[in-house]
């Protein structure tokens, strides 16, 4: 029997501590949590508590007040599904449409970009549809994610190389570099200058006043409650250009209840 083993689980939240949890956590990002996701709560926890030498969630309670450990509990509790080209068919569909268009200057908004794969896979697809001539040289593509943590990762570039599964080899040989030798690989430099992050909180409207021609908000809505994703949706849905795509998981997509969409299937919409 290992060691971690013998080791007792951390107390159980009381009553007051899971709600003093789940305020801390709505009010950090809108996260909510439930009662009945009190023990998937707890696993993610558990290994955080046992390296901090806590016995008790309860315990574990007032180190939230300080930022630095709020956000290594969202970043536990929000950990996103990683790989480059998820979903294939809505790369196919956004490619589909950009050939059809062919926008001189597109802009891209992964929303929820948390370690970048999206965001890159992204510019993958825009960097190869420039070089097929079908869209303008001046692209670029925005990620966000509230974790501080997550927008530092994903400017990096650098990847376990099994995340690039999905990524063809032509894809490979242009725009990453390293043969994954030592497990990791990275985005070409070319390319991440074309991307770029930032830490944002999605109940709140984005800096500036650009607007994209696609938006990704994947893996994100089931986090919120039902009036904090209209919120959301309405802050995201105010930067897409009429006609723009704007895409969920395909699992999300019962999620997405706000007006002036049109609804293409499998987590896609258009704005109308």
């Amino acid at each position: 029997m290992s060691d971690a083993a013998q080791i007792p689980p951390p107390t159980p939240f009381s009553e007051d501590g899971w709600r003093r949890l789940a305020d801390a956590l709505q009010a950090a990002c809108g996260l909510a949590v439930p009662a009945a996701s009190a023990v998937q709560v707890a696993a993610r926890l558990t290994p955080r508590l046992r390296r901090l030498g806590l016995d008790a969630f309860d315990d574990y309670l007032p180190l939230l007040r300080a930022e630095t450990e709020l956000q290594a509990a969202l970043d536990l509790l929000t950990e996103p599904q990683a790989g480059f080209f998820r979903e294939p068919v809505q790369f196919e569909l956004l490619e589909s449409a950009f050939s059809h268009l062919r926008p001189a200057r597109p802009r891209l908004w992964s929303a929820a970009a948390a370690s970048g794969d999206e965001a890159y896979s992204l510019a993958m697809l825009l960097a190869d549809l420039q070089s097929a001539g079908r869209i303008g040289a001046d692209w670029r593509v925005l990620g966000t994610d509230a974790s501080e943590r997550r927008v530092r990762t994903a400017a990096e570039g650098l990847y376990p190389v099994a995340r690039m599964r999905q990524v063809g080899a032509a894809r490979l040989r242009s725009h990453v570099v390293g043969n994954g030798t030592s497990g990791l690989v990275q985005v070409q430099a070319a390319l991440r200058e074309r991307v770029h992050f930032e830490r944002h909180d999605l109940r709140v409207p984005l800096h500036g006043r650009q607007c994209f021609d696609a938006i990704w908000l994947r893996q994100v809505l089931a986090y919120f409650d039902a009036a904090t994703r209209r919120g959301v949706l309405a802050q995201v849905l105010a930067r897409l250009h009429p006609g723009g795509l704007f895409f969920v998981g395909a699992a999300e997509q019962h999620l997405v209840t706000a007006t002036g969409l049109q609804a293409l299937g499998g987590g896609v919409f258009r704005k109308t």
